[in-house]
């Protein structure tokens, strides 16, 4: 009984979901965007990155570095074994804001790791907060990275910190044995 109790208050939303919130309200506040790119392809990054960077040398040059990384956090990963594609976008990237800030890794992110980052920094800088994690890829991704995020949504609960919300969306088109579909997640 304990354990399903416990399961419950830390998965079940305390609060209204953001859609509702915007429904109901039609204004919602964000304090800051954080986006993780995720991408196999360093050809693709290599084409896409500079219209990422340019709109946030945009961002750094209207607000400053400090307040823009306040506002908006990218993080993009290229998970490609091919070497060579990954020496040639070190090479066209060099000179990009993003690449020379630190925001392009090379390897799989540790989502895990990431979710527990954020709510660590949310608990540290807030008393109440609510995230939106949307992920968009492949629906077996899509599972592991809701399991993380239950995971540390019962830490969060479990250390007295349940003003500290997340909300899981998912959107998934194809994949391993999937047909085209899309779901929705919503546990926090």
């Amino acid at each position: 009984y304990m354990v399903l109790r416990m399961w419950s208050k830390a998965v079940i939303p305390q609060r209204r979901s953001w859609k509702t919130r915007v429904e109901d309200d039609g204004v919602l506040s964000t304090e800051r965007f954080e986006m993780v790119w995720v991408c196999r392809s360093a050809s693709l990054v290599s084409e896409i990155l500079p219209d990422i960077d340019a709109v946030w040398k945009s961002l750094v040059d209207s607000w400053g570095q400090r307040n823009a990384d306040d506002v908006c956090r990218i993080s993009i990963y290229v998970t490609g074994k091919d070497e060579n594609a990954q020496s040639l976008l070190k090479e066209d990237i060099r000179n990009s804001l993003l690449y020379q800030f630190g925001s392009v890794h090379f390897g799989r992110p540790d989502f895990a790791a990431l979710i527990q980052e954020h709510t660590i920094e949310l608990i540290a800088t807030r008393r109440y907060s609510h995230s939106l994690l949307a992920y968009v890829g492949s629906p077996e991704l899509a599972d592991e990275i809701h399991r993380s995020k239950i995971s540390n949504d019962m830490l969060t609960a479990i250390t007295g910190n349940k003003h500290h919300q997340m909300e899981f969306v998912s959107e998934n088109y194809g994949g391993v044995g999937s047909s085209k579909r899309s779901s929705s997640k919503d546990a926090s």
